[in-house]
Parts: structure tokens; sequence; C-alpha cells
């Protein structure tokens, strides 16, 4: 895989600043729909509305929290890291995503091993692989994704029941850009992911997929 074209340069004060109150857009629009749909009188239509909307919008604040990462890494200095609980990451995670109760039962966390990292970005690791299994899950089977550790893979992974990935698109979903389908998304995910994963040192990749779901595996420094 070649190297990742994510820039890093360090971030502007203009850019910190609009980074910062862009998010607090998103946020603050992410919870009024939440509180709305929170309404007993409210129809089902307009509460499934409010709720992709407060997906969407939590969806953007976390592009802006990877923009801000990458903005503001500089590959000069080292990355500030510790030894992390993926688990707790996971959780995390699912929480910035604003998920539906259906959806949190669908997440199955296992004990892992601790790795070590930035919890701001491999919290971003997760929260794109999560966001890829929710969005392309199978419209006629529930969903499970199951966060865990492979001792045959020596890699931490991230699985799925979905509706998996087209074979013409194996070879190239990390490398930022490529829609997999028509459903809303920016198609960089999987690119943050991998940036994440590389500036730690680590590596990532779609380790199966099939109709039956996907595998993501990754390793970071232990």
């Amino acid at each position: 895989m070649a190297p990742s074209t994510l820039t890093q340069t360090p971030r502007t004060p203009f850019v910190a600043a609009l980074i910062h109150d862009l998010k607090g857009v998103l946020n603050g629009s992410s919870m009024l729909a939440g509180l709305l749909v929170e309404e007993p009188e409210l129809v089902h239509d307009c509460k499934e509305a409010l709720t992709q909307i407060r997906r969407s919008t939590r969806r953007g604040a976390l592009l802006l929290e990877a923009l801000a990462a990458i903005e503001g890494h500089s590959p000069d200095e080292p990355l500030q890291t510790a030894r992390l609980d993926p688990s707790i990451i996971v959780r995390e995670a699912s929480t910035a995503l604003a998920l539906t109760d259906e959806e949190e039962r669908a997440l199955v966390i296992e004990q892992m091993p601790h790795f070590r990292g930035n919890p701001a970005l491999v919290r971003q690791l997760y929260a794109n692989l999560l966001a890829n299994a929710y969005k392309f899950r199978h419209s006629e089977r529930d969903l499970v994704i199951r966060c865990g550790y492979s001792d045959e893979l020596e890699a931490w992974v991230v699985a799925d029941n979905g509706i998996g990935i087209p074979a013409n698109h194996v070879g190239s979903i990390f490398n930022g850009g490529e829609r997999l389908s028509t459903r809303p998304g920016s198609g960089l995910g999987l690119l943050i992911v991998r940036w994440v994963a590389e500036v730690h040192g680590g590596s990532v990749w779609l380790s199966e997929t099939s109709r039956e779901g996907s595998v993501f595996a990754f390793r970071l420094p232990r």
C-alpha cells in the first residue's frame, strides 16, 4: 500500500478557530435533534428524519476532529501516546456516533489486550470503522458488530455481518475519495483510519469480506 496522501502541515490559529466553531454548530444541532426525537407526540417519520440529522451532524463533527488531528500533527514531533484499553476507546467512539438503542445493542465489545496510542486519534480510527459498519448493514438480518482481538492475525479487529465490500473496490478502499455505494458519506473514513494506523507506526487492512460481512484488522504498538 502506497504511503498515505494525507497532508501533515502545522495548524494555523485561523484553522483551529474555524474547526472549533464548526464543531460547536454541529454538536449543537445534534443535541437539539436528540432532544426533539424524545418528544412523545412526534410521528414516526419525523423521528426517523431527526435521527438521520443527528447522525449526520455527529459524523460531520467527527470529520472535523479528524481534520484537527491531521492539521495539528507535525511529523517532526513525537506523537503523544499512552497505554490504552481498547474497550474504553470503543465505547467513547460509539458515544460520539450518537447511536440509537438498537445500534448500541448490535455492538459487541470483547476483552482485548491494551495498546499504545494517542487517545483522540485511536478514537477516530474506531469511530470511522464503526460508522462504516453501521452504514453498510444488511437490510435482511440483524446487525452485529464485533470489536475484539485475533490471536491468529495478531491484530485488533472490527467485524460485521453487513453487505461486504464489492470485489472491484477491495484494492483501493484505503486510498480515500472512493464511494462504495450511493449511501451518504465523504469516502474519507477509511483513509483516516489508515492515516491513524500509519502515524502510530502500525497498519490496517481488510482481512476478510464476503456477502456475510467484513473484517477489518489493524496493528498498533503494544
